[in-house]
């Protein structure tokens, strides 16, 4: 069939009142965009028939391509049951809701100016923290001679990481 011989189609019946059609092989396109491959890999043919089309075909599916019925919807979760008779029944308990504290009396605006600077303060680390809670304590306790390096547990040093939700320590830490 690969050949490029023109075929003459003979008509019957209703169809003598038209002309003789004579039809070309299509494969013979084919030939002249892939080489003499014609057919014979399926990869290779797939692949130079989609960029013979337009490559527009083998794009990605989104929502806005097919017909009107077809809605691939946006990966929003369900509020509720389609029954057999077509009606959609919304169940609460799968309705997302929003828990927001009251803010009554609150000062602050919930809005932030995008015009005021990035970051007024420098990010809070582990030594600024203990620059500014830990470290006076000790101070004090020092210069009243009151520091003990058995009772660290007072300025919030934890000696175990056993029950902890989250460990300060990583597993192969050495204790």
């Amino acid at each position: 069939m690969c050949a490029d011989s023109v075929t003459d189609f003979t008509l019957t019946g209703w169809q003598k009142t038209r002309p003789v059609e004579k039809r070309t092989d299509p494969c013979r396109y084919r030939e002249r965009a892939q080489g003499s491959l014609c057919g014979t890999m399926g990869v290779l043919s797939t692949l130079m028939r989609g960029l013979v089309r337009g490559a527009d075909r083998m794009s990605e599916f989104t929502s806005k391509r097919g017909s009107r019925t077809h809605n691939k919807g946006r990966g929003a979760r369900p509020t509720g049951l389609k029954l057999s008779s077509a009606k959609f029944l919304s169940i609460r308990a799968m309705i997302p809701e929003f828990v927001v504290p009251n803010l009554e009396g609150f000062k602050l605006k919930p809005y932030v100016s995008y015009r005021c600077p990035r970051g007024s303060e420098p990010p809070l680390t582990a030594q600024s923290l203990f620059a500014e809670v830990v470290a006076p304590q000790i101070k004090r306790d020092f210069e009243e001679g009151t520091f003990s390096t058995q009772q660290l547990e007072k300025y919030g040093f934890e000696p175990t990481q056993e029950g902890k939700l989250f460990k300060l320590y990583p597993k192969n830490y050495v204790r």
